[in-house]
């Protein structure tokens, strides 16, 4: 843990190579240790008479090259346990039984594990009544201190002097304290209390594959093709592969060429001519996006990005409603806080001057609602912004509201932006306000999945039309190529048949 997680943290992040050198140092530190920890031993005679095996000679390699491959990434944790099981087995297994002998190493193991067992359920505390918790926790001490009084009275059968019995007992029983704070219910500190960080987990861990994914991807098993292809995020690639039995392009062996393509041509692509000429050299004949795609849409479109990042986006959202004015006339103005700072380039007030662009902080945004009916009607939208002492209140330049966009005709007067109003339920205080930028308007991702928009080339096919906007977490699109399509194949344009 402190070789593989510690030091390749966040404060050596921003310089890989000193973070290289030190996890390298590290490393040769460990073996170092090691070897000369065994050196120590060997002349002590703790290995005289001896040979060399060359299976843990084997496991020390493998334990090496899998913890320098390994660094801090917890997947491989997988390879990395059986061998730290074994090695940290052994020498506890080891140390113990020069301290109580090879006759009393057995009890003493099933002892710690008793304990060890006692104390790690302690990690369910909160899932039981606060009675039998306090009934459990006499229990636990009494248990644990009954093992020790026994562990006393056995090795003060063996009749040792006072030094050697205080000396034993205390280096066995440290064992067994160290192992309770690693494996136990409380994180501490650095040690991190394995019990209840796993379980923890394990009561946090929902299916990555939702109900509402393993709808959409048994639709396609049923309604698509054999041989239909789905283009589809990388993480879905198992998931279309084993519920839908439909091909992909991409999967979780992440193809680091084919993945920037997807997500920079179809994703995030400008025009649908662009995703089509990718998709097209796949062969691909539906198109599956998710809600869990346009969530991490700013990660999809950083991948997507060049080294300037010339198409990373993001969805800035506005979903705090911090005033609420209501008019004689029966209307009332709702005023929505930005979770995130939200800047807009636009032209700058006279007093700077004429034909100058500058960054405008988007403070607030205002929606004035008629009340009188049963259902909220939005009459008007308005942005407020700020540029150093400036202050001006002006509309969007389009917004999306109930399944309908309104583009506001005096193209001066507005602001170059897109807003996705989301409005789920009667209560304004319920709703929820996306910005979106010139570069997210014009993502096709965006495009499809978040504004409806009319296609020639995708036709939605799943959810049916009659759904509601709660079951879109998977959308799906057929995909139609116009017959003068040229796509690109290994960098060679060509026709397609």
């Amino acid at each position: 843990m402190i070789f593989s997680h510690l030091l390749s943290g966040a404060y050596t992040s921003q310089s890989p190579f000193l973070s290289d050198a030190i996890y390298a140092a590290l490393l040769a530190g460990l073996v170092f240790l090691a070897v000369g920890i065994y050196l120590w031993l060997k002349r002590r005679g703790k290995f005289a008479g001896i040979r060399l095996d060359y299976d843990p000679l084997f496991l020390v390699v493998y334990f090496l090259v899998m913890l320098i491959v390994a660094r801090s990434a917890i997947r491989f944790d997988f390879f990395l346990a059986p061998i730290e099981l074994t090695f940290g087995s052994v020498a506890i297994v080891w140390l113990l039984q020069q301290q109580v002998g090879k006759n009393q190493i057995n009890r003493v193991v099933s002892s710690m594990g008793v304990i060890l067992l006692t104390w790690q359920l302690f990690a369910l505390r909160d899932e039981v009544p606060v009675w039998f918790l306090k009934f459990y926790i006499a229990f636990a001490i009494t248990l644990t201190l009954g093992i020790i009084t026994i562990h006393f009275r056995e090795m003060a059968k063996e009749r040792l002097s006072t030094k050697t019995f205080a000396r034993k007992s205390l280096i066995v029983w440290t064992v067994a304290l160290v192992l309770v704070i690693l494996t136990g219910p409380v994180q501490l500190m650095l040690l991190s209390g394995y019990a209840k960080a796993s379980y923890d987990s394990a009561t946090a861990v929902e299916p990555f594959v939702n109900s509402k994914l393993r709808q959409g991807l048994s639709w396609l098993r049923t309604a698509s093709p054999q041989d239909s292809v789905i283009a589809a995020s990388w993480e879905w690639g198992s998931a279309i592969n084993l519920i839908a039995d439909r091909r992909t392009i991409v999967d979780e062996e992440q193809f680091e060429p084919w993945v920037y393509k997807m997500y920079r041509h179809v994703f995030v692509g400008h025009t649908e001519r662009e995703a089509l000429t990718t998709l097209k050299a796949h062969d691909a004949t539906h198109l599956l996006i998710t809600a869990h795609d346009i969530n991490h849409i700013q990660q999809i479109s950083y991948v997507g990005s060049d080294q300037a990042s010339d198409r990373e986006i993001t969805l800035p959202l506005f979903g705090v409603v911090v005033e609420q004015v209501k008019t004689d006339t029966g209307l009332v103005v709702y005023r929505y806080l930005p979770h995130e700072s939200v800047s807009v380039e636009w032209v700058a007030p006279p007093e700077i001057g004429a034909d100058v662009k500058v960054l405008w902080q988007i403070v607030s945004i205002y929606l004035q609602i008629n009340s009188s009916d049963d259902h909220p009607v939005l009459t008007s939208v308005t942005l407020e912004l700020r540029h150093q002492d400036f202050m001006i209140r002006q509309p969007p330049e389009r917004i999306f509201f109930q399944g309908k966009q309104r583009t506001n005709t005096n193209q001066e007067d507005t602001v170059p932006c897109t807003l996705l109003i989301r409005a789920t339920k009667d209560d304004p205080f319920d709703w929820s306000i996306l910005y979106l930028s010139q570069a997210a308007r014009t993502s096709l991702a965006i495009r499809l999945y978040l504004l409806d928009e009319a296609s020639d080339y995708f036709t939605p096919v799943y959810p049916q039309p009659t759904a509601t906007s709660g079951e879109y977490f998977a959308r799906i699109w057929k995909i139609h190529y116009p017959p003068d399509l040229v796509e690109t194949a290994n960098g060679i344009g060509r026709k397609s048949k």
